[in-house]
């Protein structure tokens, strides 16, 4: 989706230009709370289920995480990751997401591995949108302690990088062109795993192929499995020279303008 990486070992999250469309936030990502964006349901992700409100002026919650969560590393995913990327944040004003994390969150308390208590600056009655996910996503990144605590998050470039999400990365094109993702052994141990299932694929490969006629060249010739925008000329030279090529629709305007992530009429 967007072009060439110039900067394809760099994985922070936290870190000004990391790019996550190489399928880092799509395979290797996790978030506390998701979202169905067609039926507008909100559902735990890494988080048991929605936070809970502790007081009447929602500034005050419990958070559980699901069990048995671990990092692609093998390392339990605990709450003890939370508070140290919380920490770790609010003690680096020179990373970008401070000044909003900071305005949100005033304190936090650790009760055991799966369960801590937040309580927040400001009425919060929809945290699970506030650090959770609405549309794409958040840049609330749960991340290692137990990687992070010996380096300097500022500079960090964390590659490769250990996960959440149920893919780790195998392999990638040092000049940014591609990026190579493998199912995690231990899938279950993952949000996915327990709310979905096992993924299919065991390999995701995330490539760019240049100009769009290039795209459209390898789709004919199968070597590009799924598009991200074409114009609708392109789609029907597409649809001519390729068989199985579909869309979310048979025929005109062959897709539905209901997502929340449309890029223009």
């Amino acid at each position: 989706l967007d072009g060439r990486t110039s900067n394809p070992t760099q994985f922070n999250p936290f870190m000004s230009g990391t790019r996550f469309n190489t399928g880092y936030h799509m395979l290797a990502l996790s978030h506390l709370w998701e979202m169905n964006t067609t039926t507008g349901e909100q559902f735990g992700g890494m988080a048991e289920d929605l936070p809970e409100p502790l007081n009447d002026d929602y500034t005050h919650f419990r958070i559980k995480l699901r069990e048995d969560l671990k990092w692609s590393d093998g390392q339990p995913l605990t709450t003890a990751d939370i508070g140290y990327t919380i920490d770790m944040v609010l003690n680096n004003p020179e990373l970008p997401y401070n000044g909003f994390l900071s305005q949100v969150i005033d304190r936090y308390e650790i009760v055991d591995d799966t369960t801590m208590e937040l309580w927040t600056k400001r009425s919060e009655p929809r945290l699970s949108y506030t650090l959770g996910v609405t549309v794409w996503g958040d840049s609330f990144y749960i991340i290692p302690k137990h990687i992070f605590e010996n380096e300097d998050p500022n500079t960090f470039m964390f590659y490769p990088p250990v996960t959440s999400g149920p893919y780790k990365l195998n392999d990638v094109d040092p000049n940014g062109n591609w990026f190579l993702w493998e199912k995690r052994e231990d899938w279950q141990n993952t949000d996915v795993g327990q709310v979905v299932g096992e993924p299919k694929p065991k390999y995701i490969l995330l490539r760019f192929y240049g100009p769009e006629e290039q795209r459209v060249l390898a789709g004919i010739e199968h070597r590009l499995d799924v598009f991200t925008d074409i114009t609708p000329e392109s789609w029907e030279i597409l649809s001519t020279e390729n068989e199985y090529a579909r869309a979310w629709t048979e025929t005109f305007p062959y897709a539905a303008l209901d997502d929340p992530c449309e890029r223009g009429i």
